[in-house]
């Protein structure tokens, strides 16, 4: 059956991870500073916490890191090749979450495996949560201090500076990057 583009989506990280391991990192994500090399020496690593607050998930799944065979990647694939063999529809857009969270409250190795990641916060969401602002002062700190990986959008139009000319934070990090 046919299924929506962001459901191939998570099928195709899936199995890329689950084939070849490394990185699934969305389009829609900034990179601020490099990646912290203690990721590399987990199986499956993602962000321990970044939607603590809202949804309780200790993953993201537009921020992935799993090495080749890792058996969270592994039960993940299973599953949603299993599921789109026989339906094609989706019940939720966190369908990929539901499902590791299933796996996550009753396998007590894949449970171990994610508590194990360093606990984050929700910092990931805090550049985006302020590109508006003016790039000057205490602001800054949300470019020079920010979290290594940003989490953005592609929704809606970013002001590069305001009424009086003067950079915001997204002119600010565009003029750094020669953009």
């Amino acid at each position: 059956g046919e299924i929506s583009i962001i459901h191939f989506s998570d099928f195709l990280r899936i199995t890329l991870l689950r084939e070849h391991g490394g990185f699934w990192i969305d389009a829609t994500n900034f990179l601020l500073k490099p990646i912290p090399e203690y990721a590399l020496s987990y199986s499956f690593y993602s962000l321990n916490g970044a939607y603590d607050r809202d949804l309780g998930f200790k993953w993201t799944s537009w921020f992935l890191y799993a090495k080749k065979g890792d058996v969270i990647i592994n039960n993940m694939y299973h599953f949603l090749e299993e599921y789109w063999k026989k339906y094609n529809t989706i019940l939720t857009y966190v369908f990929w979450d539901c499902w590791l969270t299933a796996l996550y409250n009753h396998v007590p190795k894949i449970k171990e495996m994610i508590d194990s990641i360093p606990k984050t916060d929700n910092s990931c969401f805090k550049l985006n949560e302020n590109w508006h602002l003016l790039a000057e002062g205490d602001n800054l700190k949300y470019i020079e201090d920010g979290f290594f990986i940003n989490k953005l959008t592609y929704k809606g139009n970013l002001p590069e500076r305001i009424v009086d000319g003067k950079l915001t934070i997204y002119g600010k990090i565009l003029s750094m990057y020669n953009i």
